[in-house]
């Protein structure tokens, strides 16, 4: 995995600024757990099984602060932002759900494997310059673009592993 900092070093030299002069390091990682967040929700419509993680769930408690959606059919429910069972006998219960990436320190690995680098520059630069335009008309297509490179990296990971 590559250390974070090394992610924003390559963003910067992308939107021509290696010296720090427009954007801070702090409003860079920012982009970055935006660009983080963006790519977790890409990998859990594509129903990717690292995204899933499992939890010992008590019922009557929240869900964990990543949960996203449920991997699978459970005999619970959310109300509220709690658990509830549908047998009121159960008191815990392990669950299997997708989940977002946690946000990372400066100095930490990206949560994501490294062929995913790029695709996390690229988003960062996208959700940068989209700082001082409010959002570009090409936004959507370049996302669209980063989508198709996050399925042809699946696809790749995929046939590697057959």
């Amino acid at each position: 995995m590559t250390k974070v900092n090394d992610l924003l070093i390559k963003t910067r030299m992308r939107i021509k600024d290696p010296g720090g002069i427009n954007y801070s390091t702090y409003e860079l990682l920012d982009y970055f757990h935006d660009a983080s967040d963006f790519l977790s929700m890409e990998l859990i419509t594509l129903r990717d099984s690292e995204m899933v993680r499992e939890f010992q769930q008590e019922i009557g408690k929240a869900l964990p602060d990543d949960f996203v959606e449920f991997a699978g059919q459970h005999p619970l429910y959310q109300q509220n932002g709690v658990v509830q069972a549908h047998d009121s006998s159960q008191t815990k219960m392990e669950i299997r759900y997708f989940a977002k990436k946690p946000h990372v320190l400066i100095a930490e690995n990206s949560p994501f494997a490294t062929m995913y680098d790029m695709v996390l520059v690229q988003l960062t630069v996208i959700y940068a310059l989209g700082r001082d335009t409010g959002g570009m008309p090409q936004d959507e297509n370049m996302l669209n673009q980063v989508r198709q490179s996050i399925a042809a990296i699946k696809k790749q990971q995929q046939q590697a592993a057959q």
